[in-house]
């Protein structure tokens, strides 16, 4: 059991997700407008999320737009650069992630209770692993800052939902950023750098030296605002963008069954994953607000003349001491849930009751849940 305390989120209708619900994390207390502890269960402490409620995201500020509610002001800071996050290239998953006990019916998803005691985060690093062997995840992207034409850091992956159950996974999030759009077509996740995209090129450690303002501007806007616009074709780590995956015809050949898949008509909707720093006074603030103010911009002039429903999530960094068995932030062997994010697809099942295909979106064990039933 891990020693520290984590805190939660105020329970809001999933604000911008409709006909979705927010499930809390385990080992959090959830708190109503009022302070009050509506008695949630817990399983096992993991760094807090913190849900941003404010709809006008490119003016709010975080310690204003969501309720956090904090016992421990203990958390030693780690950075997300390329040295200790994630999968990188085509790595395969080992033994040391958890294998389900039970496999899920036909047509339906995998659940926390096909692993062993029904747990949460051995269903995150059982499912992650199995989706990083089978190919689907952001591929972490390494880029040559000595090369003439140095390629842009962010990467991205994508699923076309269909009539089968199909999932993808984010790693390496231990203060990097990403970016989740799904709709009733598919998905597309994306990995942005906090090193050095949203905070610069470091040239040394100790001390830290970053490189000048301008150039990190540039950077940013190039690696990020830029980069989730379109990606470089499907054998590339950075296989597509919000833009190959909205137009009519996209231009890219590789990319054509995502033609359309975040449409108007498709009701595509947004998360944003960012790291939050613990401040003195109490509050959380988002590490980085300006620059997910300029990514929030962004994304809602993507998709001007539709309303789409985008949501911020704040994430604690984790550290080497607080990862499982030793584990590095890099975590090959997924020996932990912290750091990644697992999308689920569920296509409507002939069985059950609700008629609507369904999706989760999995933030290190905690679920956002949502389909398109009154849309």
């Amino acid at each position: 059991m891990f020693s520290y305390v984590l805190a939660l989120i105020a329970m809001l209708a999933f604000g911008p997700f409709a006909s979705a619900r927010w499930v809390p994390r385990a080992g959090l207390t959830a708190l109503n407008h009022s302070g009050v502890d509506i008695g949630l269960s817990s399983e096992l402490p993991t760094p807090a999320i913190a849900r941003d409620q404010t709809k006008t995201l490119s003016t709010c500020t975080p310690s204003q737009s969501f309720e956090l509610f904090l016992c421990d002001s203990t958390f030693p800071n780690s950075f997300c650069s390329f040295q200790h996050s994630g999968v990188s290239g085509k790595a395969a998953a080992n033994d040391a992630a958890p294998d389900r006990v039970s496999q899920p019916a036909k047509g339906h998803w995998a659940e926390p209770s096909n692993y062993e005691d029904g747990s949460k985060t051995k269903f995150m690093r059982g499912e992650v692993a199995l989706a990083v062997k089978q190919g689907r995840f952001v591929e972490l992207r390494h880029p040559d800052f000595n090369a003439d034409n140095e390629a842009i850091s962010t990467s991205s992956y994508a699923i076309k939902f269909e009539s089968e159950p199909i999932d993808m996974a984010v790693t390496g999030l231990h203060g990097c950023t990403s970016v989740v759009i799904v709709s009733r077509r598919g998905a597309l996740a994306f990995h942005i750098w906090e090193i050095p995209s949203m905070r610069g090129r470091r040239f040394s450690i100790d001390p830290p030296i970053y490189e000048h303002q301008t150039e990190a501007d540039n950077r940013f806007e190039r690696d990020v605002l830029d980069g989730i616009h379109a990606g470089e074709g499907w054998n590339s780590p950075h296989k597509g963008g919000i833009d190959n995956m909205r137009n009519d015809e996209s231009p890219d050949s590789s990319l054509e069954k995502f033609r359309n898949i975040f449409n108007d008509d498709a009701n595509p909707k947004a998360i944003i994953l960012t790291p939050v720093s613990y401040n003195k006074d109490s509050s959380d603030v988002f590490e980085y607000q300006a620059r997910i103010n300029q990514l929030t911009d962004e994304i809602t002039q993507i998709f001007q003349g539709y309303a789409l429903k985008l949501e911020v999530l704040g994430y604690r960094k984790a550290t080497h001491k607080q990862l499982h068995d030793g584990a590095t932030l890099a975590d090959p062997s997924f020996a932990s849930h912290m750091g990644k994010i697992l999308v689920q697809y569920q296509a409507p099942h002939p069985a059950e009751s609700s008629k609507n295909a369904k999706y989760r979106i999995w933030v290190e064990g905690e679920a956002l849940e949502g389909d398109w039933a009154d849309e």
